[in-house]
């Protein structure tokens, strides 16, 4: 997903990438993702079915959980 890279040691960034992961999501179907998919919580994409899988949202950086969502993901319902 677009701007979810995080990297454990900021300076790994474009630089070897060493500590650095990525979120993969699920190509939409539609515009939106079908149930069983990886859709970014700070809704780039969005779930068909307009919600998700109770407990199921989680974030690369932790920091970002409930501050900008930017590495967080969550499972379509």
């Amino acid at each position: 997903m677009s701007g979810s890279t995080f990297c454990v040691n900021p300076a790994d960034f474009n630089n070897g990438w060493a500590s650095c992961y990525q979120i993969c999501g699920t190509q939409p179907v539609g515009n939106c993702i079908p149930s069983g998919g990886v859709d970014d919580i700070n809704s780039n994409t969005s779930c068909c079915s307009g919600a998700s899988v109770p407990g199921s949202a989680w974030c690369l950086n932790p920091a970002d959980w409930n501050n900008g969502w930017k590495t967080c993901i969550q499972i379509c319902q």
